[in-house]
């Protein structure tokens, strides 16, 4: 007898009761994917499952939709060599799952220890860094749409705490997200990251599991004190319940509510956004734009921005953002290197948000030599636009009167050879300063 004849054969002897339990959580599921749109008739989909009962109950759940779907599975499992023994057991059991399923599955180990290491980052971000580069890589491979993942409103809750506990803003308040844009650089843009059952508990998800007789692997990292959400969930939670019995639903809600504030940002963004030159992975912001817009939109707008040049905005802190509206606001020639290898660069009224390799992009030509310009007036030079005016500089207090200062600057009538001053620079005649010519990009 096959492992499909062995699943199906479980199938056949749940109870009544524990069938009618299973289809109800199922009915769940589809009503919460219709009505946040997230799967679509035709779509092929990777299910990242690790063994757990969370990502278990979500591959079996999807499998048993799949038809009514109209969708294509597929099963991702990583083994982040940190575990031994334990973690090759987990690969091995996903493996079985799969083929119980009739799924194709691909399952993979890799060096999260050296990676640490090379990027000195915490074991979390390490593991999530690889195992995110892993599915991203497998979807490309399996010409995917999105990859599923098992966070329920637990994660949820977990994870609004952890993001007020670090100070976020209103868009860290949210949570998690029902669907999203793959969170690091991939190759393709429309790569979608999933989370179909977060409208379930984990009680939901493990009476699931036990409800079809699946016994669901135990990572025994997560007794461990050493990571946040490991004493968030065993700790923190716990205490809060004293003195709110429904903490998580009080969570779940405020990252409702955030969801709206940011929906409404959003909303207001769209048309500024509209008018933001983008080009690879670099955006070019006019600093005009933030003197006509309130801060919460300007915070909107540059965190759009680092969004759409790292993938997502981990890593990049409300400190990050403020740092790059000041940049935004400040003067020609700024720069400033942010993490993740995103730099912001001021130009004459412009502020270019790249990757480093992007900037140049941006950057106009380089001027050398001398230009014939109009003073006062407009000239257009290779990739710029020069524009010039005449400023009256007020003399010193006791000291001569200024004067018109064209017949210098025209060599005594009409316009000359006339050297293009960089902005912030300035000659002297007779004691007056010249007046500064000012330059911006034309793109």
């Amino acid at each position: 007898m096959t492992n499909i004849d062995d699943f199906e054969d479980r199938m056949v002897n749940l109870n009544q009761k524990t069938r009618k339990l299973a289809g109800a959580l199922q009915r769940r599921v589809a009503r919460f994917l219709s009505k946040e749109g997230i799967i679509h008739p035709g779509d092929s989909g990777i299910v990242a499952v690790s063994g757990g009962a969370d990502s278990l109950c979500l591959v079996h759940v999807l499998h048993s939709l799949q038809d009514s779907l109209g969708i294509k599975l597929a099963v991702a499992h990583l083994d982040h060599g940190l575990r031994g023994t334990e973690s090759e057991a987990d690969a091995t059991f996903v493996s079985k799952i799969a083929d119980e399923l009739g799924l194709p599955s691909v399952i993979e180990r890799r060096d999260v220890k050296s990676y640490k290491s090379k990027h000195k980052s915490s074991w979390e971000e390490a593991a999530r860094s690889v195992r995110y580069e892993f599915l991203a890589e497998t979807a490309k491979a399996l010409d995917a749409n999105w990859v599923a993942v098992g966070h329920t409103v637990d994660d949820l809750a977990e994870t609004v705490l952890m993001h007020m506990i670090r100070g976020s803003g209103i868009y860290g308040l949210r949570g998690i997200e029902p669907s999203r844009l793959w969170p690091y650089p991939t190759n393709s843009n429309d790569l979608k990251l999933i989370r179909p059952i977060l409208e379930l508990t984990r009680a939901d998800t493990e009476g699931y599991c036990g409800a079809f007789g699946l016994q669901p692997r135990f990572d025994t990292s997560n007794l461990s004190d050493v990571h946040t959400r490991n004493r968030v969930r065993s700790q923190l939670l716990p205490e809060l319940e004293k003195y709110n019995p429904k903490i998580k639903e009080a969570l779940v809600r405020l990252s409702q509510a955030s969801a709206h504030q940011v929906e409404l940002l959003d909303w207001a963004l769209e048309p500024i956004w509209g008018d933001v030159a983008r080009h690879g992975m670099a955006v070019r912001i006019k600093a005009s734009i933030m003197d006509l817009i309130p801060y919460a939109l300007q915070v909107h707008l540059v965190r759009r921005a680092v969004t759409y040049i790292l993938g997502g905005p981990e890593g990049i802190s409300e400190a990050h953002l403020d740092a790059i509206i000041k940049a935004i606001k400040g003067r020609a020639g700024t720069r400033a290197n942010l993490p993740r290898g995103m730099t912001v660069t001021k130009q004459y009224g412009v502020a270019v948000l790249s990757l480093d390799a992007e900037a140049d992009k941006f950057l106009p030509p380089p001027l050398e030599g001398e230009y014939e310009i109009s003073v006062p007036g407009e000239t257009r030079l290779p990739g710029w636009i020069v524009y010039a005016e005449i400023v009256p500089i007020a003399a010193p207090k006791g000291g001569p009167r200024a004067k018109d200062p064209r017949p210098a600057l025209q060599g005594g009538g009409g316009p000359g050879s006339t050297r293009l001053f960089r902005q912030g620079s300035s000659g002297r005649r007779d004691g007056l300063q010249h007046p500064i010519i000012s330059a911006r990009v034309i793109r």
